[in-house]
C-alpha cells in the first residue's frame, strides 16, 4: 500500500469510530453534535487531500509528457548538441 491508500484507510477507520459514537454509547446530545462536526471536518480534509494529490499527480504527468514531446521535437529538428 502506498501512503495515500494508508491515509484513506485511516480516515475510514476514524469515520467508523465517529459513526459508532452516534449510538447510545454517547448519551449526551451536545457531544454527539461536536462529534458530527468533527466527522464532517474529517471527510472534508480527506476529500481535499485526495484532490490535491490528484492535481499534483496530473501536473507531474503533464510536465513529463511535455518534456518527452519537447525532446522528440528537438531531436527531430536536429537541434541536439553533439559532444566532441
Amino acid at each position: 500500500m502506498n501512503k495515500w491508500e494508508l491515509l484513506n484507510e485511516f480516515c475510514q477507520l476514524f469515520l467508523t469510530v465517529h459513526l459508532l459514537c452516534f449510538t447510545e454509547f454517547v448519551p449526551d446530545v451536545s457531544i454527539r453534535g461536536w462529534i458530527g462536526f468533527n466527522l464532517i471536518a474529517l471527510v472534508c480534509i480527506n476529500i481535499l487531500a485526495n484532490l490535491c494529490n490528484m492535481f499534483l499527480e496530473n501536473l507531474k504527468d503533464m510536465y513529463r509528457d511535455n518534456l518527452i514531446r519537447y525532446r522528440k521535437w528537438k531531436h527531430k529538428k536536429g537541434i541536439v548538441k553533439k559532444h566532441p
